[in-house]
């Protein structure tokens, strides 16, 4: 906004707050600026920018969206560990905007504000200042210039593709794959399932992997019935999570495609949609609760006076294996 209206950032910044101090020139060119541009403040933004959370505010907990049960889930047990370190929590739901992510990071450093944000996006210039209190809950390769909890997405998706490779699957896909307008964590899942189906000796053209623009189960739904149109021959299906695994099994049910059958299916998240599925699906859990844990004590440890270098807690998946895969009965595989 402030590039567009020809102003500093923090010209900008006044005239959308009010603040006196601004000539009627350059508030004029912000004012059409804004129009032109249709902005809106961000009320988590906001509070932060203003330091509402330094002193005795809540901690922002911001979480792309709470449709999705893997982070109502997460952000559940955030709001717990908060509680328990005797703080409370302001929630907002970012929608996997960039903009709005990034708002918030720049708010965070600037103010002092305390923040933990699930992150989509890697954020890899986001400003930090010593001492930030800010935590992301992330991909590995995600700002390694702030503090971060981070899940191994890569990993996750090259332990179902080994998985379905060893079960002698051969023509697989990976429904919700890396590309123009997916999510950025996908392109970090197509890396590991690539891994996997390389190390296998076995060659994945890019017409059966799909990217989409949310994980969600239309979106795999969509995905699968395309694919399966182009290319009946498909026996295993990656999905990059568990909402869109759910979309890959309606489809393959409309389609007359049995499952594990004809077609082996996994996720990622194992969320409550994995173990209530029809057939139960195959999934990577994630140690959401001790994920959490680790996220708020990296914060309060900043909040108490740390000013140290960006730490990273990393946490890994471990597979379940459910009757979608050809499991029998859930257990944990070696």
């Amino acid at each position: 906004m402030a590039e567009a209206a020809g102003v500093s950032a923090s010209t900008a910044s006044k005239v959308v707050r009010g603040v006196p101090g601004v000539s009627a020139q350059l508030r004029a060119r912000v004012t059409e600026a804004v129009a032109g541009l249709d902005y809106r403040p961000h009320p988590a933004g906001r509070a932060l920018s203003t330091g509402a959370a330094a002193t005795g505010g809540p901690v922002t907990l911001a979480v792309p969206t709470l449709m999705s049960a893997h982070h109502r889930l997460l952000a559940g047990h955030l709001i717990r560990a908060v509680g328990a370190a005797g703080l409370r929590t302001a929630l907002v739901q970012t929608h996997g905007s960039s903009e709005v992510e990034a708002g918030l990071l720049a708010a965070s450093a600037q103010r002092g504000s305390p923040l933990l944000l699930v992150a989509l996006h890697p954020h890899r210039s986001a400003p930090s200042g010593s001492g930030t209190p800010t935590v992301l809950l992330a991909d590995l390769d995600a700002a390694r210039h702030l503090d971060r909890v981070a899940v191994d997405s890569a990993g996750a998706a090259e332990v179902c593709a080994a998985h379905l490779l060893h079960r002698g699957r051969r023509r697989l896909a990976l429904v919700g794959a890396g590309g123009r307008g997916a999510l950025a964590g996908a392109a970090l899942r197509e890396r590991g399932f690539l891994a996997a189906t390389r190390r296998h000796g076995v060659e994945v053209p890019a017409a059966r992997r799909c990217p989409l623009p949310r994980w969600t189960a239309h979106h795999g739904a969509a995905a699968t019935t395309a694919l399966l149109r182009e290319d009946p021959a498909v026996d295993g299906i990656v999905a990059a999570d568990d909402q869109t695994a759910v979309g890959v099994l309606h489809a393959l049910r409309a389609l007359g495609r049995r499952v594990p059958d004809d077609v082996a299916v996994t996720g990622v998240d194992d969320d409550d949609a994995a173990r209530h599925s029809a057939p139960a699906l195959t999934s990577v859990a994630l140690p959401v609760p001790a994920m959490a844990d680790a996220a708020v004590l990296l914060l309060t440890e900043r909040l108490a006076g740390f000013d140290g270098p960006a730490r990273v807690q990393r946490f890994a998946g471990r597979l379940v294996v459910r009757v979608s895969s050809g499991g029998a009965r859930a257990r944990s595989a070696p």
